[in-house]
């Protein structure tokens, strides 16, 4: 689960830092100059990362003025005719003039400069400043989504995983799956769900209440350290169907080594079905993956120590267990 808010932390903070090179060669000039303007959008390719090369739209780069003008685009050069953005599509054209050289995500779109196309992506601006502080205008563009899916799900084991990232307003951004899969009430339904996500302390744990759609059980969740998403991770019950396989599936990454978060996850599902809920009179069916009120500390804490855990037989599970099962013989 970490490797997925790492990889977009990471791509997020790869764009934050290559537009702020971008901006501070347009920054030299004093005023809006559409031609050194477009010349640097051209060339700033060149210097890319080849392993962000096909995420980024950045041969749609574009520079829009403070009112809201495409004067300029690495693709297209200087912009005749510029088209104006509408405000509603992106929110950095507010932002960007009161908050310049940080780096403002608006909900997912399509480019600009070729709405012809119907690309889906996550848009991005940063407002950039001149030598002397005046505004000059954003630098612009956006991630592909379909390919940004594509980096998550290789890094997901996507066959028995799926995942949706939201963003802080926890607004719909993208499915491991196929994006018609999930309706627009169901993208509702998720948000009201989750809304005190958006004031919760830790970064990785547990839902409130899990979450199902498409044949997947929505249990943990994920922050980004550093951007404004929110990833939620179920188990995909047409592949896993009971605790059987579930097993089957903890065995198999035992065997290839992978004690990566996942297989943790999976452990502690197990530990959850097998042993809590037994001890509280909660059913073991796989459907009902609810966490007691009494023990949702136990388990937030289970979660925190396993981020730290180089390994999944560490002490600290043999005492949240001990712990447990000592208050319910208490309760008897």
């Amino acid at each position: 689960m970490k490797e997925l808010s790492f990889i977009i932390d990471s791509v997020f903070s790869y764009i934050n830092n290559y537009v702020n090179f971008i901006g501070n060669q347009i920054a030299v000039y004093n005023d809006i100059k559409a031609d050194k303007i477009a010349e640097i959008l051209a060339r700033s390719k060149q210097h890319l990362d080849k392993s962000q090369e096909d995420i980024v739209q950045w041969e749609m780069i574009d520079f829009v003025t403070k009112e809201g003008k495409v004067i300029a685009s690495g693709i297209e050069g200087v912009i005749k005719n510029p088209p104006t953005v509408d405000v509603n599509r992106r929110s950095w054209i507010i932002k960007s003039p009161q908050e310049p050289w940080r780096l403002h995500i608006c909900k997912p779109d399509i480019e600009i400069t070729a709405l012809n196309e119907h690309r889906k992506i996550i848009p991005f601006g940063m407002g950039i400043t001149n030598t002397k502080g005046k505004f000059l205008g954003t630098i612009s563009s956006g991630i592909d989504i379909k390919r940004f899916q594509k980096r998550l799900n290789y890094i997901l084991d996507n066959e028995n995983y799926s995942y949706i990232v939201l963003d802080d307003k926890l607004r719909y951004i993208l499915y491991s799956g196929e994006d018609n899969k999930i309706s627009n009430a169901d993208k509702i339904k998720v948000a009201y769900t989750l809304k005190y996500l958006k004031d919760a302390p830790h970064s990785f744990g547990t839902l409130n209440e899990t979450i199902f759609l498409d044949n997947t059980e929505y249990i943990f969740y994920t922050k980004t350290m550093n951007y404004p998403f929110i990833v939620i991770i179920g188990i995909n019950k047409r592949n896993i169907m009971d605790l059987k396989d579930l097993e089957m599936q903890i065995v198999k990454l035992e065997k290839q080594g992978r004690y990566d978060k996942m297989f943790l996850l999976s452990l502690l599902y197990l530990f959850q079905t097998k042993v809590i809920n037994p001890i509280v009179g909660e059913k073991t069916h796989y459907s009902r993956f609810h966490i007691p009120k009494v023990f949702s500390s136990h388990i937030n804490d289970l979660f925190l120590s396993l981020e730290q855990m180089d390994s999944f037989m560490e002490l600290k599970i043999q005492k949240e267990v001990a712990e447990a099962l000592k208050e319910k013989e208490g309760d008897l």
